[in-house]
């Protein structure tokens, strides 16, 4: 990650101030940063080595005050580890009940290797994306799942170049304002396919980034997940609740919206269906490795091989998943955490609602309250006065 952020200072920065006047005092600052990048790299080559090992866990006291203090969840490590394993336990069951239908003569692995092996055109693979975008945006419209009521957009656009090793596969920008055209525009920046990759990366680069991974992230990050749960936040009236967030509910939100997506029939066929189930296999495995790691159960080669050899990943996708997450002790647990909390919200607002409850009502009343740890937006929900 280092080696590659330093395309940023040695080209696109000098390639900015040689284009733009009254830039010219930015030069010593990027000559600075470009040396002890330099320095840092040199560092961990040289000198990181030598130092003895450590351990990624943060211990079972810390782990758990995160668990009550951030999130207000009413798991310890103990509770969790067993709820992750359960459900991950469940999900495997349930690729193999999707991989019987489909081919009984072929096992849910193979039937992926297969699906992933099925993939835009690699020069194409920016118009493939942007396609399934707007083909989610319709399906959440048409179907009257969730208000959008203002005039925005999500475009996908290549990632930058010092950015594409922070993840094997990209980020999303949510609209912070109005651009030139006066609309509330997001990007899904995606890593582009590079020419000079040797013969492995390209084919492994391809297998990442099938059509069952782009229509069934499309909805996660655009429509209706994080773009639109973004613009619900940045028109909340309240400023704690507009500038403030947490993993718990956004990340939870947007793995809700590919579940609310195979419920409404947007996946095509049952092997992109079977593809979402690995892809809820991978935030399940989350939940195993973040407790597992940091409560000391699992070591940091096992959390590796539980995303490639169980989930399905290629090692060094899987190495990028522990890496990026174990900076951030926690944050991945709101995926399938908070999937699994959003569905229980929909479970007691509908029993609330009777024969008055819409998905369409759910989720307005949902993502106008704000991004807090569901137990707030629980409470909050139920509260609210039946029409």
């Amino acid at each position: 990650m280092a080696e590659n952020a330093i395309g940023f200072f040695n080209k696109e920065l000098p390639a900015f101030i040689a284009e733009n006047e009254g830039t010219e005092k930015l030069e010593p600052l990027v000559t600075n940063a470009q040396q002890a990048l330099s320095s840092y790299i040199t560092f961990l080559k040289e000198k990181l080595p030598s130092k003895p090992e450590g351990s990624p866990s943060m211990g079972k006291k810390i782990y758990n005050a995160i668990l009550k203090e951030e999130f207000l969840l009413d798991y310890n490590d103990e509770t969790l580890w067993e709820f992750g394993n359960r459900k991950f336990n469940e999900t495997v069951a349930e690729l193999e009940a999707i991989a019987r239908e489909i081919d009984p003569n072929k096992t849910w692995q193979e039937l992926a290797i297969e699906i992933k092996n099925d993939y835009p055109d690699r020069d194409k693979m920016i118009e493939a994306h942007q396609l399934w975008v707007d083909s989610a945006k319709s399906h959440i419209l048409s179907n009257n799942l969730i208000p959008i009521p203002w005039n925005e957009r999500v475009q996908v656009v290549p990632r930058a170049e010092y950015l594409r090793k922070t993840s094997y596969y990209g980020n999303f920008s949510r609209a912070k304002g109005k651009d030139a055209d006066g609309i509330l525009t997001a990007q899904w920046m995606i890593n582009p396919f590079e020419e000079q990759w040797d013969k492995k990366t390209k084919q492994e680069y391809l297998v990442e980034h099938d059509w069952g991974v782009i229509i069934v992230t499309a909805p996660h990050e655009a429509y209706a997940g994080h773009h639109v749960q973004g613009l619900y936040q940045m028109h909340n009236p309240r400023k704690i609740r507009k500038e403030n967030g947490l993993s718990m509910f956004s990340e939870g939100w947007g793995l809700y919206n590919e579940q609310l997506m195979r419920e409404t029939g947007f996946f095509p066929n049952k092997r992109i269906v079977l593809r979402q189930r690995q892809l809820r296999l991978w935030r399940n495995a989350r939940v195993v490795y973040d407790c597992g790691m940091h409560s000391g159960r699992l070591s940091y080669e096992e959390a590796i091989s539980i995303m490639a050899d169980k989930v399905g990943f290629l090692r060094w996708a899987a190495q990028l998943e522990i890496d990026s997450s174990n900076a951030r002790p926690g944050y991945v647990l709101g995926y399938f955490l908070g999937m699994s909390e959003i569905l229980k919200m929909r479970d007691l607002y509908r029993e609330k609602m009777g024969e008055e409850f819409t998905l369409s009502d759910f989720h307005e009343k949902l993502l106008k309250i704000g991004n807090m740890p569901p137990k707030l937006m629980q409470e909050s929900l139920l509260m609210a006065p039946i029409r």
